[in-house]
């Protein structure tokens, strides 16, 4: 079984944490060697599977200068049952090679403005009521999860603490570009390709009515920033209460 590619989806709960082995396909100094892929590392239920996740996944790396070796971690965005589980302690053991997110986490990407500021707004609304400590729905209760506080750290980890414990630079990914930028330099015999998001997030996400939406949702939520334009809203229908 050691030249299959393994791809194994670790049972985390309601969330995501999969490995992937592709058999010899790193290359270095003319080594041969199989290539580790970790796939998100969340879960909406307790930190304790994924613990016990990344302890077997650890069983599964090669040891090189006394830490084991993941050749690339995938994240696929930012809500806690994709990342919850990026703790800088959990992987202080662990040489990440390469960390790819997707493009739309890139907090300075100059066509993701509107999505942006569209999550933060939502966030502050999730956690408002969060602090209220209301019974809520549990379509309600998934949205106010996704927007967790606790996503605050894992974000951290992923786009600061974890690219500076491993001198990398995360890449930030997109559909359309081309492989030669998304090959590792390691990688060898198996090539990636991106499908999704598109580069232009807000257009991707909110479509040509971005701004437009994001100026509803500030009026709604009474999040209006005293700078933003003000605009005549049409009135609220009678048959739908302002909560």
């Amino acid at each position: 079984m050691a030249d299959q590619l393994l791809i194994r989806a670790y049972n985390v709960g309601v969330g995501d944490c999969i490995y992937v082995r592709i058999p010899k396909a790193r290359k270095k100094t003319g080594k041969v060697d199989d290539f580790h892929i970790l796939i998100d590392c969340g879960t909406k239920g307790s930190a304790k599977e994924l613990k016990a996740a990344l302890d077997h996944l650890k069983g599964e790396l090669p040891t090189e200068g006394g830490k084991k070796r993941l050749d690339l971690l995938l994240v696929s965005h930012e809500h806690e049952d994709h990342i919850k589980g990026f703790d800088p302690a959990w992987f202080s053991d662990v040489r990440i090679e390469n960390l790819w997110m997707s493009v739309a986490m890139d907090r300075n990407h100059p066509q993701a403005k509107f999505a942006h500021q569209l999550h933060d707004m939502a966030a502050a609304v999730m956690r408002n009521i969060s602090a209220r400590n209301l019974a809520l729905s549990p379509e309600l209760g998934d949205i106010v999860g996704r927007y967790n506080i606790s996503n605050d750290k894992a974000v951290d980890a992923l786009r600061n603490l974890l690219p500076q414990q491993n001198g990398i630079s995360p890449l930030y990914v997109h559909a359309g570009m081309k492989p030669a930028k998304l090959r590792p330099k390691t990688l060898s015999g198996a090539t990636f390709k991106v499908i999704g998001p598109e580069f232009d997030i807000d257009t991707y996400y909110l479509g040509d009515a971005a701004e437009d939406i994001l100026h509803g949702f500030s009026v709604s939520t009474g999040l209006l920033g005293p700078g933003d334009k003000k605009r005549k809203d049409s009135a609220r229908p009678l048959n739908i209460s302002a909560s």
